[in-house]
C-alpha cells in the first residue's frame, strides 16, 4: 500500500530525527518519517550552555517507541528513497511504494563513508565506523588483533584512538601534519599527544605551570613569548577492547601520508617479510604497514546520486551535497533538504560555516522544520547560523569551538592567536584580528565558553587589555558585564 502524508521526512538521523519533532510542535497535519532502519537516532540530555552552544547526547530508539512519543507521527522502516519526482509530489521508494507528500518533504538522507582503494578485496579485515552496527563488528574482529592501522583524522579517527585499548601496537595513518586536523591546530595536537596519553602509554602528563604566547598565524610575522615557552561520544558506550584487556597500545603515527594501497596476504605484491600480518598498508610515502585489521574513517560523501538531475546540485569542488538555501529549501517547490546531504548554498554569516556534524544537523532538521510548517518564519534566521559553535571531547578533555577558531575565511598574516595552556589541563586559544576575537578553541573546563562567544558576536576591541585577555589572575568576565 502507498504511503501519503502532509509531510514526508526521509531520514532516521539526527536531522531527519529532529525535523519530526520540531513538526510535530508546530502543526497537527499528519507526519510521515521514513527511515531505513528500525532504529532512529534521537536526542538526550540537551544542554544549553551558550546562547549558540548546544551539548546533546545521541542515543538509538525503536521506530516503534519513537512514533508512540509523537500523536499524528507515523514512521515507515526498512525502505529508501529510488527517485524523487516534485511536480507530482512523490517519491518512489526500495521497495516498490510510492510515498506522496502534501505540502512538504524534507530529504534528511545523510552520508555514507568514503571507502579505501583496494578495501573490496579485503573486506573482512578493513573496517569502516560510520553507526553502532560496525563499530559492534569491530569489537568482535578486535578479540584476537595483534596491530591496528586506524586511516583518518576526524572526529571518529580521534575518538578510536583514544578509546581502544587491548591490542599491542596501533598505527595512526593521518594525511595531515598533526592530528585531529579537522578540528585543531598543531598546538592543540600537540596538548592532545603530551596530555592524553599517546606518547607514554597510559601515562598522564600533569603539570601546573601555566605558559601563554602569542602567535601570528602561518605565513606571519611569530611574535615574541610572554613568559616561559609554550580537537559526540560514541565510545562510551563500548569497550573498544582488544586480546589484552585495558592495556593501552604503543601508538606509532604516521604522518603526511595516506593509503595507496591495501594488500591481502596471498595476493600478488604481498611482501614475503610482512607474512605473519594478514593485511598490509603500503602508504604513499612508501611505508608498509603490517596489521591484523584496518579501520576506515576518512570521511564521508552527501548520499544525493538519486536526486541529481531533479535538485540543483554542489561541485565536488564545493563540497557536493544538495543546495539549499537558509530555510533549508532546496531548488524544487516544496522540497527541503537538511544534515549530511546539504550544501549550504546562502550568504553566510561571518562567523559561520559548514562542517557535517551533528550539531549542524540537528539545527538544519529544526530549521527545516519551521520553514516547512510556517512558511512566513523563512526571514527569521536561525541565530544557529549566526557563529559556527561545536562542543564535543578528545582524548578525554571537553573541547568546544566557536567563531573562525582555526582563522577559517581568514588570509595567514591577518589574525594572531592568543594562547593560554595548562599542561594536562587546559587549552586556550583566541584567534584575534584587527584588536577583536574572531574565534576560539577551549580545551578542558575553562567555563570560558560564554565570554568568548559575547566578545566574538559583540566584536568589542579587546586590544587595550593585550595578554591579560588571558591572564589567569584576571576574570576577563568582569571587563564585559
Amino acid at each position: 500500500m502507498d504511503l501519503q502524508a502532509c509531510y514526508v521526512i526521509i531520514g532516521g538521523g539526527i536531522a531527519g530525527v529532529s525535523c519530526a519533532e520540531t513538526l510535530t510542535t508546530l502543526t497537527n497535519e499528519s507526519i510521515l518519517l521514513i527511515s531505513g532502519s528500525d532504529v532512529v537516532k534521537v536526542t538526550r540530555n540537551v544542554n544549553q550552555l551558550t546562547e549558540a552552544l548546544t551539548q546533546f547526547d545521541v542515543e538509538d530508539q525503536s521506530a516503534s517507541e519513537f512514533e508512540s512519543t509523537f500523536p499524528g507521527l507515523a514512521v515507515s522502516t526498512g525502505v529508501t528513497v529510488v527517485t524523487l519526482n516534485p511536480e507530482l509530489r512523490e517519491l518512489k521508494l526500495s521497495d516498490g511504494r510510492v510515498a506522496r507528500y502534501e505540502k512538504g518533504v524534507c530529504l534528511c538522507v545523510g552520508a555514507s563513508p568514503k571507502t579505501l582503494d583496494g578495501a573490496e578485496s579485503a573486506e573482512n579485515l578493513v573496517f569502516t565506523l560510520r553507526d553502532m552496527e560496525s563499530v559492534a563488528s569491530l569489537i568482535e574482529k578486535l578479540k584476537d588483533a595483534r596491530k591496528v592501522a586506524v586511516v583518518g583524522n576526524g572526529g571518529i579517527a580521534t575518538e578510536l584512538v583514544y578509546t581502544l585499548k587491548g591490542v599491542q601496537d596501533m598505527v595512526w595513518v593521518v594525511r595531515d601534519k598533526h592530528i585531529s586536523a579537522a578540528f585543531v591546530d598543531p598546538g592543540a595536537a600537540q596538548f592532545f599527544i603530551n596530555s592524553g596519553g599517546l606518547t607514554e602509554a597510559g601515562q598522564k602528563k600533569g603539570a601546573t605551570v601555566i605558559k601563554r604566547l602569542t602567535y601570528q598565524s602561518q605565513n606571519g610575522t611569530k611574535k615574541e613569548c610572554q613568559g616561559a615557552a609554550l580537537g559526540p561520544d560514541w565510545h562510551t558506550k563500548f569497550k573498544v577492547e582488544g586480546p589484552n584487556g585495558d592495556k593501552m597500545p604503543n601508538i606509532h603515527i604516521e604522518y603526511e601520508t595516506e593509503v595507496k594501497r591495501i594488500i591481502k596476504r596471498g595476493e600478488t605484491g604481498f611482501p614475503a617479510e610482512l607474512n605473519n600480518w594478514p593485511v598490509v598498508l603500503e602508504l604513499t610515502n612508501k611505508s608498509l604497514i603490517g596489521c591484523d585489521l584496518v579501520v576506515n574513517a576518512i570521511g564521508v560523501l552527501p548520499n544525493c546520486k538519486m536526486f541529481d538531475g531533479v535538485l540543483d546540485m554542489a561541485s565536488p569542488e564545493q563540497g557536493s551535497g544538495i543546495k539549499v538555501d537558509k530555510a533549508m529549501r532546496t531548488s524544487a517547490d516544496g522540497v527541503f533538504a537538511a544534515g549530511d546531504v546539504i550544501f549550504a548554498n546562502w550568504m553566510k554569516e561571518k562567523h559561520w560555516f559548514q562542517m557535517r556534524l551533528w550539531t549542524q544537523a540537528r539545527q538544519m532538521g529544526c530549521q527545516a522544520a519551521r520553514a516547512m510548517a510556517v512558511p512566513s518564519s523563512v526571514s527569521m534566521f536561525d541565530f544557529s547560523f549566526e557563529m559556527f559553535a561545536h562542543v564535543t571531547k578528545f582524548f578525554g578533555f571537553k573541547v568546544v569551538l566557536l567563531g573562525l577558531y582555526n582563522g577559517q575565511k581568514m588570509n595567514p598574516g591577518d589574525w594572531e592567536a592568543l594562547l593560554r595552556v595548562t599542561p594536562g589541563k587546559e587549552f586556550i586559544k583566541l584567534v584575534i584580528a584587527n584588536g577583536k576575537v574572531q574565534g576560539a578553541v577551549l580545551i578542558g573546563e575553562t567555563e570560558l565558553e560564554e565570554t568568548c562567544e559575547n566578545l566574538i558576536l559583540n566584536q568589542l576591541d579587546v586590544s587595550a587589555l593585550g595578554d591579560d585577555l588571558l591572564n589567569p589572575d584576571i576574570d576577563i568576565e568582569d571587563y564585559f558585564d
